[in-house]
């Protein structure tokens, strides 16, 4: 069985990023502004992929605008 592993941010990447705190890292995923971490134990992990196609959108979106 072929297992791929994914590459995943921890919080502060996440953080890191888009230039924001962590209150406001989950202010986002309250408001479905970042998507919804993994938890793994006492952890939260996002997916490198659903960060990556945020940040996609956001950058077709200002496009668009233009």
């Amino acid at each position: 069985m072929g297992t791929t592993l994914e590459k995943n941010y921890r919080g502060k990447d996440v953080q890191k990023i888009f230039g924001i705190g962590q209150s406001t890292m989950y202010e986002y995923v309250q408001k479905n502004i970042l998507p919804k971490p993994i938890k793994l134990g006492r952890t939260s992990i996002w997916l490198k992929s659903e960060i990556d196609e945020l940040i996609e959108e956001r950058k077709q979106a200002r496009g668009s605008l233009a």
